[in-house]
């Protein structure tokens, strides 16, 4: 018998995952969050949690890469 991993895709990275893969600290990530204007992925709350929807991370990569 054998057993398949089916996990489900990550639709949101807590802060750690986000600023991982973003390649920055999570002090930066959380000083871009209360920038004005607002830098960097906007964030979401699931609760009390800050989760970045890894859509909005891949959009903010996209439009930030080419410069």
């Amino acid at each position: 018998m054998t057993i398949q991993n089916t996990a489900a895709p990550k639709l949101a990275l807590r802060e750690r995952e986000a600023a991982e893969a973003l390649g920055i600290s999570v002090k930066t990530l959380r000083n871009w969050r209360y920038m004005t204007p607002q830098k960097g992925p906007r964030p979401s709350h699931l609760g009390r949690a800050v989760v970045y929807p890894v859509a909005e991370i891949e959009r903010y990569l996209a439009e930030n890469m080419s410069r």
